[in-house]
C-alpha cells in the first residue's frame, strides 16, 4: 500500500457512483480510496464530510473536509498536542486548553450565525477551511497546510486581480 493508515475518524456522508462505492460504507470508502490513491481520490468524491486519517507509522494525523466545509471541523494545538472535533465543548475535556473567548469569533456568530475563516468562540480552537487537506506532523508539532479543490481550477477561471473577479460576475 502506497499510504499506510491505520485508524480514520470520520464524519457526514459521501457520493460517488456505485462502481466505485460496492458495498463500502462512507468512511470505508474514503479510507480505501486514501489507501490506492493518497490525497488525489479526494477530488473524486463529493458530499458533505470530515475526516482524521491517522498514520501511526509516521505519526501524522491528516484532516480533510468537504469542499465546501459543510461539516465544521475544529482544532487547536494545546502543549504541542493536537486536538481535533467537530464541536467546540469537546475541547474543554482537555484541563489544559484554554477556554478564553476570541471576540471576533464571538461577534461572527452573532452577528451572521456561523464563523468565517478560521475564528471561533474560543481563541485556542479554530475552524479548518473547506477542502483542507491538512497534515499534522506530530513528532515536529508542525503542519503542512494544503487545499484538494479549487473552484477557479475547477471551472477554468484565470483573473488578475479582484476587479478582473467583479466583472465577471458583475
Amino acid at each position: 500500500e502506497a499510504y499506510g493508515v491505520k485508524a480514520r475518524i470520520f464524519g457526514g456522508r459521501t457520493y460517488v457512483s456505485l462502481r466505485d462505492r460496492k458495498a463500502l460504507s462512507d468512511a470505508e470508502l474514503l479510507l480505501a480510496g486514501w489507501r490506492h490513491e493518497g490525497p488525489a481520490f479526494l477530488k473524486r468524491i463529493n458530499g458533505s464530510f470530515s475526516a482524521v486519517i491517522w498514520d501511526a507509522d509516521c505519526r501524522e494525523a491528516t484532516i480533510v473536509t468537504d469542499r465546501f466545509g459543510n461539516r465544521p471541523l475544529y482544532y487547536a494545538v494545546v502543549n504541542g498536542r493536537l486536538l481535533v472535533s467537530s464541536r467546540l465543548k469537546s475541547f474543554t475535556a482537555d484541563p489544559d486548553f484554554s477556554l478564553a473567548t476570541d471576540p471576533r469569533g464571538m461577534a461572527q456568530f452573532f452577528t451572521f450565525g456561523q464563523y468565517l475563516g478560521e475564528h471561533s468562540s474560543l481563541g485556542a480552537a479554530r475552524l479548518l477551511p473547506a477542502a483542507a487537506l491538512w497534515t499534522w506532523h506530530a513528532d515536529r508539532a508542525a503542519w503542512t497546510k494544503s487545499n484538494y479543490h479549487s473552484w477557479a481550477e475547477a471551472y477554468d477561471l484565470r483573473f488578475s486581480s479582484s476587479k478582473d473577479w467583479i466583472d465577471a460576475i458583475g
